[in-house]
């Protein structure tokens, strides 16, 4: 009854001989491996590009240079004199006491700071 088996697929079944050395051949299925991507691993990959671009952020933030807020705080009128050379011009001293602040994140500590303004303007009548 082993060959109603095999034919009740179609097939007929026939022994192999004896006298050849037998062989056998198994044919497998193509594995196909599940391609989609599992929730962790999506979760997983925008955690680490989000984390990725809030430390890029951080870092431009903290070290990108700004410009300095300036303030004058006091001014002190020292000198006014009227210099008549070849053309008429007046000549002002004064003390000028500006604050800096800087807004980035790292800055220097100064005690002091000396600056020199030289201004010149031209009056035409």
């Amino acid at each position: 009854m082993a060959s109603s088996k095999h034919e009740d697929y179609g097939v007929p079944y026939t022994p192999l001989p004896s006298s050849q050395p037998s062989q056998t051949v198994i044919l497998l299925t193509p594995y196909r491996r599940n391609r989609r991507p599992s929730i962790f691993r999506n979760l997983r990959c925008s955690l680490l590009f989000t984390a990725a671009i809030l430390l890029l952020s951080a870092a431009v933030y903290l070290l990108y240079p700004s410009d300095p807020d300036i303030t004058v705080s006091r001014i002190n009128l020292n000198h006014i004199s009227v210099v008549d050379s070849h053309k008429i011009a007046l000549d002002l001293s004064f003390s000028l006491t500006i604050k800096v602040r800087n807004r980035d994140f790292f800055s220097l500590d100064y005690d002091s700071l000396v600056v020199s303004v030289k201004m010149r303007t031209l009056c035409s009548r």
